[in-house]
């Protein structure tokens, strides 16, 4: 029988520095049949109303964003914590906020936005006001807004037993544990079937990350000087000399004298050409009554970049794309497209990211004009594709941590006496991969080889290479090499050759074959391809296939409808050019890898059992044919509507299955740190900082090198278990782990003479 839901919401300290979970005040709970109730943490009871509460077998728990509830109890009462574990290991607690996100991709597959009759986009709200309007029809917003509220004054009440609160605070506390209660009912009403079948289970994994949230990462705000001082150097008018020269640049300027005083001021200096630095002559010059005009930053001078970026397009056959006011538009899509084929496209390219360090990351890390001790990285549980992602938040020094600039992360260290430990999966979403077609059709490639411990990447990466380079064919052929693992050997020889030239040759063929080997999986068209390879992967498709004869392409029917949607070439204009010898290599490139693991029935697969019934038509394209609406159901029973059908191929066989074996791995890895009845030896020594989609950072006391290497085998050991659930004939796959006292994205691992893994104390600055 299942389990009567029991609705529980907690009001707290404010939120803040140090403060992600805050001390709880009071707790209010809301039952169907027995009414609401108010206990406040003056009351002799609390404790035992939370035990009940949070006893196995009693309720169906029921929050708003409950994962903040849970950890403020925890964090308040650590005693309890340990129950809390059990109740959301036992599938016992919900939340209304997780299952909106599931119903919603259960019904259209839109988290975020979804499309009106009128064309028009609205934005999807998850707050309990917004869930409470839109199911029971009542709005309390004006409750939830302004500083004399009592949802941000219930500190004042600290120690009250709840019969002594005012009214209207007890009726506020009281009223959203009501409204969450009356949302989930209607929630039960609304949902598809079986829409919610994961709704514990990402309740679970929402509570563990933001634990992980509280945590957060120790900064250094040394290195974050050093950074600024590095970005600072670079952003100098002679290091962006090209975009000057170019006219797309105002250079920036220090203070200077007034321009109807220069002449007076070099007078008086006995100058003649006006100094680079005014700033070190202006106590001087103020004296003599110079007047000093404020100094100017750097400035993108529009109609000459639009231009270069108009005649670069041209130039090389890319699309023009433009602003819905029909101006030529630069945006990161159009700069992707572009990338490495112009110097002054490449150096703005660059000066953006910089820009970015300067005016998004390093103020995340301040706090009050400061950089805060420790930065705390706030996560949202579900994306479309069942990944998690990391926004940061204005209520505490925060960022998101899954998106922090390399050059940035040295600015995040362990705690003192602390390291740091990074856990990544070798290459997961192949994994899944793998599994999903030993799942469908019995046996796998990729799985075979991933079992085999062989590098999918080179395996790849031979096959290209032999049908692409014809040095290498003719040596396969002079040996007699056919097969795939024929090709791979002699090609992994290449690896460790006393000739440089052959490492070298390894080493291109290999990063070549990562855009084809992990971007095709997920269904992508050439064009798309080609700049994802560019933008993900540092790879110019268009650049290498300039390289090879145009014997080596073949004019299809299809690339000429790919060059006509995509380049506007008609059939009767078609020649080969840069931009359409890269569509060629790109179709190319995707049969070569459809061949090499035998890929094709995945692809008519999806195309004849994924449709979405519910949402047969998605969109329009461009010349107003319909765009198919795809769907699929998780290994865990997540269902996702409405998407493409690249969308259903990356997302059924490589981003929902990692996300789910990921997500699993997080809970289980934060609960051996946290809950001492797991009998773990990274209880209370090890706490997970951050993670970043394969990748879990967990921060160690400094302690022997056993100790340590014990530890990280039993965070691998952890990571591997969970995944086995989404990939149980996926023997092969590994996890890497590597001991950093600064989060630093080219620390490699290193062990001693017993294969102990160490702390990395340096890294190559040239990796």
């Amino acid at each position: 029988m299942p389990l009567k839901p029991l609705a529980y919401d907690v009001e707290t300290f404010l939120i803040g520095k140090n403060e992600v979970a805050p001390k709880m005040v009071c707790l209010s709970l809301a039952d169907a049949e027995e009414g609401t109730f108010l206990i406040g943490n003056g009351d002799d009871h609390l404790m035992d109303s939370l035990r009940s509460l949070f006893s196995l077998g009693t309720h169906l728990l029921v929050g708003h964003n409950v994962a903040y509830d849970s950890a403020v109890i925890a964090t308040t009462y650590p005693e309890l914590e340990e129950m809390i574990w059990a109740k959301y290991a036992a599938g016992e607690i919900v939340c209304t906020m997780v299952q909106e996100y599931l119903i919603n991709l259960a019904t259209h597959g839109k988290l975020d936005s979804v499309k009106m009759p009128d064309g028009t986009s609205e934005k999807i709200r998850y707050t309990l006001a917004r869930l409470e309007t839109n199911y029971i029809g009542i709005d309390r917003s004006a409750t939830k807004i302004g500083d004399d509220q009592w949802r941000l004054n219930y500190h004042r009440l600290d120690g009250e037993k709840a019969e002594n609160y005012p009214q209207d605070a007890a009726d506020y506390a009281m009223d959203d544990a009501q409204g969450t209660l009356q949302v989930y009912v209607e929630q039960l009403k609304k949902a598809p079937r079986d829409a919610l079948a994961t709704a514990p289970f990402h309740a679970y994994a929402d509570f563990a990350l933001f634990l992980i949230t509280c945590r957060g990462m120790a900064t250094d705000a040394e290195e974050v000087e050093r950074v600024k001082e590095m970005i600072a150097e670079e952003l100098t008018p002679d290091k962006l000399q090209v975009l000057v020269n170019a006219g797309v640049l105002n250079p920036g300027h220090g203070p200077r004298p007034h321009s109807r005083q220069t002449g007076k001021a070099l007078e008086i200096l006995g100058k003649t050409e006006v100094p680079d630095d005014w700033d070190i002559y202006r106590t001087t010059l103020e004296a003599e009554g110079i007047r000093f005009a404020k100094g100017a930053n750097s400035k993108v001078n529009t109609k000459p970049w639009k231009a270069h970026v108009e005649a670069v397009s041209k130039k090389f056959g890319v699309p023009i794309k433009r602003t819905p006011k029909g101006a030529i538009s630069t945006d990161s899509e159009v700069l992707d497209d572009l990338q490495g084929l112009d110097p002054i496209i490449d150096a703005y390219r660059d000066r953006q990211a910089l820009q970015k360090i300067i005016t998004t990351e390093i103020p995340r890390m301040e706090w009050e004009g400061e950089i805060s001790d420790v930065v705390h990285f706030p996560y949202r549980v579900l994306l479309e594709t069942g990944r998690t992602s990391s926004k940061a938040s204005k209520l505490f020094p925060s960022g998101n941590g899954q998106q922090i600039d390399p050059r940035v992360r040295p600015c995040y260290r362990a705690r003192e006496g602390h390291v740091l430990l990074s856990t990544d999966y070798s290459t997961l979403e192949l994994a899944t991969v793998g599994q999903r077609m030993i799942d469908l059709f019995g046996s796998s490639v990729h799985a075979d080889k991933i079992n085999a411990g062989q590098d999918l990447h080179a395996y790849l990466a031979a096959r290209l290479a032999f049908e692409l380079n014809p040095e290498f064919r003719e040596t396969c052929d002079e040996m007699g090499l056919t097969t795939n693992d024929e090709l791979y050997s002699c090609f992994m020889a290449c690896k460790t050759h006393e000739s440089k030239d052959l490492r070298d040759f390894y080493k291109w063929w290999r990063k070549f074959s990562k855009p084809v080997g992990l971007g095709y999986p997920g269904g992508l068209g050439p064009w798309t391809f080609i700049g994802l390879a560019k933008k993900t992967y540092g790879v110019n498709i268009a650049e290498v296939a300039s390289t090879l004869s145009d014997d080596q392409f073949q004019v299809s029917k299809y690339l000429l409808n790919v060059c006509k949607k995509n380049l506007g070439i008609e059939a009767a204009d078609f020649c080969w050019t840069p931009q359409t010898k890269a569509v060629a290599l790109a179709i190319k490139l995707k049969e070569i890898w459809l061949d090499t693991f035998l890929m094709r029935p995945y692809y008519e697969h999806i195309n004849s059992n994924q449709k979405d019934s519910i949402n047969p038509v998605i969109g329009h394209s461009k010349e107003g044919k319909p765009t198919s609406g795809y769907s699929y159901v998780s290994d865990f029973g997540m269902i996702r509507r409405g998407c493409s059908y690249t969308s259903a191929c990356n997302g059924f066989a490589m981003q929902t299955p990692a996300a789910e074996g990921f997500k699993t791995a997080v809970i289980q890895v934060t609960r051996a740190c946290r809950d001492a009845s797991v009998g773990s030896i990274l209880f209370g020594k090890v706490h997970p900082v951050n993670e970043i989609h394969d990748e879990i950072i967990t921060e160690h006391k400094d302690d022997k090198i056993q100790v340590l290497h014990d530890q990280s085998e039993e965070v691998s050991r952890i990571m591997l278990e969970s995944m086995a659930l989404i990939t149980p004939d996926i023997t092969g796959l590994r996890t890497e782990g590597v001991f950093m006292r600064v989060w630093n994205k080219f620390a490699e691992p290193t062990f001693d003479d017993q294969g102990r893994l160490l702390v990395t104390e340096t890294v190559a600055p040239s990796k």
